[in-house]
């Protein structure tokens, strides 16, 4: 049984209850339902072998379509991001043996196209050899790789279930509930806002922009009567700051959900000291391969103007967290539980990097350096070099490669962040190329918020005399304006 068949199921009762607000008219669970499956079926007409769909989706209005489509045709969804480049791209759909891909486009061929809740999707199918298939499949989403080649997380349709229950619960989504689906595709939070809330008979509000003005975001959150909304932490933090001194009326918003990256006590005494202050503030985290949000904090009504990391909270019902000392002395986070990824989808099938075997079961390491603060998690840092950039998870190493590529003979990249809280790429590169010709052949590599802010040419790297980078004296080269790392 599919997850659009287990919705049909659950919302039987409901059928007329409003299940989609686009961006002109909203659709009724029976009007979604019906919709989905005449999409599914023509899908399948189009498309000749089995295997996953992979969506390119720009228009927020036509990421539920989107989602929906795909699962009404019982197939697995593969989420692009549309800012990577066509090359990048091209290669995914290759490796994972996608059957075909779908785009968001109104000026589709109608013969290979397909319309749902006022979206169409023109249909590309691709006549490549099939991988080998992972049973019960619901979705991959691509992290970033230490080698500059991306990595797809498959998560299953057991462990998609299992976390739509534990949201459900977190966020106490009811019927009278309006969640804004915020999140590109690309990002697992965008499963997260769609499902639990059509499952809990609630409905989703399709966002008007890609990256919204704050101004828009007002005058859709009003005008929808939104309750629950999810950000990216850097978008929050911004908005925080935006709302100072400013008057807002958003009498139906109950409850703010942010994440992707570190917030700091800062960042919330702003928030609280703000129009929406008495808003409920909670704080998420989640690596994709645990199943999206795994833990939470509730931020308090109060909370000090200082540079301290907010917790991470504790875990949401169903995982398991385990705290292991490694050799530095430090903590790291695994995580265990039902909504575990089923791993990387390969061109050869799944791998298990990262994923590890116990007499307790399958646990996953995150990487993650944790420490107990009065009954919570917080976050301490990175066993390795992955940062956080606008929500994305970023290897160093990857963006090091890219630039290897573009024709650098040796460099360095590091995350800095500013006094406002906005993270950056800086790359110190040795090469004989401009500044300017490198940033033209990374655009072809690597999607353009991945392309460092700062790129500058050096005659050699900085090292000790081990041979190895000196990280003191390459951070001392970064821009004066660092505060602090990610």
């Amino acid at each position: 049984m599919t997850l659009l068949d287990r919705l049909r199921l659950r919302c039987q009762d409901h059928l007329t209850a409003a299940a989609f607000a686009g961006p002109q008219r909203e659709f009724t669970f029976g009007d979604l339902l019906e919709a989905a499956t005449r999409a599914g079926d023509r899908l399948n007409e189009l498309i000749l072998r089995p295997g996953p769909i992979a969506a390119v989706v720009s228009e927020p209005a036509a990421r539920v379509p989107a989602v929906l489509a795909v699962a009404a045709a019982g197939r697995p969804l593969v989420a692009l991001d549309p800012e990577w480049p066509a090359g990048r791209r091209d290669e995914v759909v290759t490796l994972l043996g996608c059957a075909a891909v779908i785009a968001d486009r109104s000026d589709a061929d109608y013969s290979r196209s397909i319309t749902l809740l006022d979206s169409r999707f023109l249909v590309d199918s691709c006549p490549r050899p099939a991988v080998p298939p992972v049973p019960d499949l619901q979705y991959v989403i691509f992290t970033s790789g230490s080698t500059g080649r991306p990595k797809g997380v498959a998560v299953s349709q057991p462990a998609l279930e299992a976390h739509i229950d534990a949201v459900v619960d977190w966020l106490e989504i009811q019927a009278g509930d309006r969640v804004l689906q915020f999140a590109r595709l690309a990002f697992d939070t965008s499963q997260e806002e769609i499902w639990p809330t059509l499952f809990a008979g609630a409905t989703v509000v399709a966002a008007d922009s890609a990256t919204p003005t704050f101004a828009q975001l007002h005058r859709r959150l009003r005008s929808t009567g939104t309750t629950v909304l999810q950000l990216p932490t850097a978008y929050w933090r911004q908005w925080a700051r935006y709302l100072d001194g400013r008057e807002l009326d958003l009498e139906t918003l109950r409850m703010v959900v942010i994440g992707g990256e570190a917030a700091y006590e800062s960042d919330a005494f702003a928030w609280r000291s703000g129009a929406l202050s008495t808003v409920r503030l909670v704080n998420s985290y989640g690596p994709t391969e645990a199943g999206i949000t795994a833990s939470a904090y509730e931020v308090p009504s109060y909370v000090a103007n200082t540079q301290q990391a907010l917790p991470i909270g504790q875990a949401l019902r169903g995982r398991l967290f385990s705290l292991e000392s490694t050799t530095e002395g430090d903590q790291e986070l695994l995580i265990a539980g039902p909504t575990l990824a089923a791993g990387y989808l390969t061109e050869n099938g799944l791998v298990q990097d990262g994923f590890v075997d116990r007499d307790d079961g399958r646990w996953y390491r995150t990487g993650d350096l944790v420490r107990w603060i009065d009954g919570s998690l917080a976050f301490a840092g990175r066993r390795d070099r992955q940062v956080k950039i606008l929500g994305r998870r970023v290897e160093l190493e990857s963006i090091e490669a890219a630039l290897l590529t573009a024709g650098a003979t040796d460099a360095r990249v590091e995350a800095a962040t500013d006094h406002r809280g906005r993270t950056r790429l800086c790359a110190l590169v040795v090469t004989d190329a401009g500044v300017e010709e490198l940033r033209d052949r990374l655009s072809s590599l690597l999607p353009q918020a991945l392309i460092p802010a700062r790129i500058d040419p050096v005659d050699r790297l900085p090292r000790n005399a081990a041979g190895k980078v000196d990280l003191p004296a390459v951070r001392g080269l970064l821009p004066p304006d660092t505060v602090r790392r990610p």
